[in-house]
């Protein structure tokens, strides 16, 4: 101690005299005082000297004779004061060349590289460091980036030389260093003496792939391990003519000593064969999606097509294209409820988080699981059927293939209906037409295989069928389901329409799985295979999206448009992409009053002339008031008018663009139709009381394939919901509308096969939504507040002809219903039409 005050002392005593020379003196003290204290805080860093990188400049390193690898470790730096975002990664290229002693060019390449800045938390947990940092330089290092070059290839190793420069970088990095090591070569009777002279941090290191400590480690493991530690070499000339010096303090290195293989990245690839379905909850959520690259890029290869697609209810459908830069790609968005599609041309790797207030969660979605066993002409799968009641039973086949095995021109499956003694009582074939599906896979040997789309058969098996038994002519998977035949389907609005978050909340179970007879022993013959699938998205009808479609309304039996029966309604309509002139006598407009409103007056035809409806709503009944209508500047119509609701009809008036001034003496709400705009508007409809006294439809199916009963409900005034949640709260099944959907004397004589199999009877509980209100005309009670939508599909399996429907509420208060179906696709109609003169 009395050494180093001594030295101090007679430097002060030097310097003294000379003022300058003190502030000079002070400041060295002050930056020696801030150095030992940086010191202090991390004690454990260590000094590794790195070279800075110059792009128009080589830094030049000389390598000792017999050199087989090097390893270079980059370090990429940012200002002490920018802003960054952890996720999103900064990226750099280091060139390299290798040349032999005449400096000919032997191998050269460049080295792409991204980086990110990890913080790691004290032993306390209250500060956070990075992995490096610098006493001097106002720089902050982000995580190293290592990579080993073998040199095992190069003919001659001997006077071989390496120099290395920078490529490029993002905006965000300042610059980039490196440090270039070889392996250390200790003679072999040091290599058994050098274990023993390693200090435990060093030999922990070494030894952290073993599976044992290093202090029960092998003599033989021990030498070599130290046959696997490095030496820094520096660059050829002299610190700052021929290079950059810089000194780094390292507290955490980078684990790339030991050429390991690399763990396959977490995530799901998705590549031209697969994409990647996500669902998103009813709330909708905010997304960000980040991508990373699989295999190394490729030079001149053009990058990646990734694109986003979401899907939504009633044909909803949006998509992006996320810029691809070879490397990293992060996207993110607030998406709606729904289904998320994720696809790219070339092989990515995608991780999904959901961000909710700064928080991350990880959402990438598991692949759903289902058992199939494998079949072909001899290898044949027989399922066991129940019967209830001596009901018939509905059951359903799913077969897939296995892309991978070999496609015949004519592929097909059989079945034979068997008896309870096993006697076949009906065979048949079914073609099979696989087509390579872009969400289902599996798994074979640490190999992905890629499937077929499902086809599904649907059956209707008789009390007299016992057993079910199939085979294929060509190698298939297969999946078996049942369900109770007597089992009401239940449906909730909108909740089932959308994927739940909480496992205890999901919607109900269609169909059951069911195994083969034999299971055992087709499992211990690895008959057996896991199917990896996913949601699907929903098919988009382009007829309807593009407005190419008849809507036809049903009025329940006995029942005609009077008061007694229900009302007409004005119910808000939802913007679209499209006009439809066929819609215009039922679309109603909202005028405001007082202002002039320029408006274009459209038939649903080709009419020069045309007739509007003008619908009002008052708030209050017992004053009459007078309404009065200027067109073009000149008066139009004017009347005196009382009630809360009511429709008349205006003059005839020239399609085209005229400008609409409306008057009143009272506060009213004015809708006209007959107007073609951007707004979306209002539809007339008629809706019926639905009541616990069952109504009746007669529905006409019209075609073979699959068809929807819509029914649209609407909810009175006083029932509105408290909670979006629906069932989450304790008096929300007092907020609900339960009825129950049934096809009344209907009998079934085809066992099937069917493309889809109808469920007779359902039941619907709807949770009222704050949308719009609903206008009721002529009614005491003028507001609907809440309406929903739901659906009683009509299958394949039903034949073209006319139906009962009954429609019967079980819970709630009376409400309103439109039940009406919309076919899409382009159709001859009749229409009347009058030209008015």
């Amino acid at each position: 101690m009395k050494k180093y005050f001594l030295t101090a002392a007679a430097a002060l005593f030097f310097i003294w005299p000379c003022h300058t020379m003190g502030f000079e003196f002070e400041s060295f003290f002050k930056g020696l005082r801030q150095n030992m204290l940086s010191y202090l805080k991390a004690p454990d860093a260590k000094i590794s000297l790195c070279y800075k990188l110059d792009q128009n400049q080589w830094t030049n390193f000389y390598l000792p004779p017999a050199t087989d690898r090097v390893k270079i470790i980059t370090t990429a730096n940012i200002p002490k004061k920018t802003d960054y975002d952890p996720d999103t990664p900064m990226k750099y290229a280091l060139e390299y060349q290798i040349c032999d002693k005449e400096n000919n060019i032997i191998k050269s390449g460049i080295y792409h590289k991204h980086t990110k800045i990890t913080l790691y938390n004290d032993a306390a947990g209250d500060k956070q460091y990075t992995a490096g940092y610098y006493l001097k330089t106002p720089l902050v290092p982000a995580d190293g980036r290592s990579v080993v070059l073998d040199f095992k290839k190069i003919p001659d190793n001997q006077g071989l030389k390496m120099r290395f420069r920078l490529f490029g970088h993002d905006p965000i990095i300042f610059d980039v260093v490196m440090r270039l090591y070889l392996p250390e070569t200790p003679s072999e009777n040091n290599l058994k003496h050098q274990w023993q002279r390693t200090g435990k941090e060093k030999r922990e290191h070494l030894s952290r792939f073993n599976i044992y400590p290093p202090e029960f480690l092998t003599q033989t493991e021990q030498t070599n391990l130290m046959r696997m530690a490095w030496q820094p070499l520096a660059p050829l000339g002299s610190a700052s003519k021929d290079y950059k010096l810089r000194k780094l303090y390292v507290r955490k290195e980078i684990d790339a000593d030991i050429a390991q293989p690399q763990p396959f990245p977490t995530g799901l690839v998705i590549d031209q064969q697969l994409r990647v379905t996500v669902p998103i909850p009813e709330q909708g959520i905010q997304v960000k999606c980040v991508f990373s690259h699989v295999a190394p890029i490729v030079e001149g290869k053009p990058p990646a097509h990734i694109q986003l697609k979401w899907f939504g209810k009633k044909q909803k459908k949006q998509e992006w294209t996320v810029p691809w830069n070879g490397i990293f790609a992060v996207y993110e968005n607030r998406l709606a409820g729904g289904i998320m599609e994720l696809s790219s041309d070339q092989p990515v790797i995608v991780q999904v988080y959901s961000i909710d207030k700064g928080q991350k969660t990880d959402i990438t979605p598991a692949p759903l699981v289902a058992r199939a066993f494998a079949m072909d002409q001899e290898n044949t799968l027989t399922y066991r059927v129940s019967h209830a009641k001596g009901l018939s039973t509905p059951f359903k086949a799913v077969f897939r293939k296995k892309t991978s095995d070999t496609i015949s021109a004519d592929q097909s499956i059989d079945y034979a209906l068997l008896d309870h003694n096993g006697k076949q009582i009906f065979k048949k074939n079914i073609p099979f037409d696989p087509v390579p599906s872009v969400y289902d896979h599996l798994i074979e040997n640490d190999t992905r295989i890629i499937l077929s789309d499902p086809v599904a058969v649907y059956f209707r098996l008789p009390p007299k069928v016992s057993s079910i038994r199939f085979s294929s002519s060509s190698p298939l998977l297969a999946t078996a389901y049942n369900r109770p035949p007597q089992r009401m389907a239940l449906t909730r609005v909108p909740e089932d329409g959308y994927a739940s978050m909480d496992k205890e909340d999901e919607k109900q179970v269609s169909w059951f799985p069911i195994t083969p007879l034999g299971f055992n022993t087709l499992f211990k013959l690895q008959r057996s295979v896991l199917l990896r699938l996913q949601h699907r998205p929903p098919d988009i009808d382009y007829d309807l999206s593009s407005g190419r479609f008849v809507w036809e309304s049903f009025a329940p039996r006995g029942n005609s448009n009077d008061n007694g029966n229900g009302h007409y309604i004005l119910t808000p309509a939802e913007k679209k992409q499209y006009h439809r002139d066929s819609a215009l006598v039922s679309n109603f407009k909202k005028i405001p009053l007082n202002i002039p409103v320029t408006i274009n007056f459209k038939s649903q035809g080709a009419l020069k002339k045309m007739r509007p409806r003008l619908i009002f709503y008052s708030e209050n009944r017992s004053r009459p008031f007078h309404i009065k209508a200027i067109l073009d500047g000149k008066d139009y119509f004017q009347k005196d008018l009382a009630g809360l609701t009511g429709s008349v009809m205006l003059p005839p008036v020239q399609a085209g663009i005229h400008k609409l001034t409306l008057l009143s003496s009272a506060p009213v709400q004015c809708f006209v139709n007959l107007i073609r705009s951007e707004d979306a508007g209002y539809h007339l409809r008629f809706a019926y009381r639905l009541t616990r006294k069952s109504m009746t439809l007669d529905y006409t199916k019209l075609f073979d394939e699959d068809e929807n009963l819509s029914l649209a409900l609407f909810f009175p005034s006083m029932y509105h919901s408290g909670d979006q949640y629906g069932d989450q709260q304790s008096d929300q099944h007092s907020q609900r509308l339960i009825f129950t959907a049934k096809i009344q004397n209907l009998s079934f004589t085809d066992y099937g096969p069917f493309n889809t199999l109808t469920r007779r009877k359902r039941q619907y509980s709807l949770r009222p939504d704050n949308n719009e209100p609903a206008y009721i005309l002529n009614s005491s009670t003028p507001l609907l507040r809440s309406r929903q939508s739901c659906f009683f599909p009509l299958r394949s399996d039903l034949k073209p002809g006319k139906y009962e429907i009954s429609l019967t509420l079980e819970h709630g208060p009376d409400a309103y219903i439109v039940p009406y179906r919309v076919i899409s696709g382009v159709y001859p109609e009749r229409k009347i039409l009058k030209e008015i003169k």
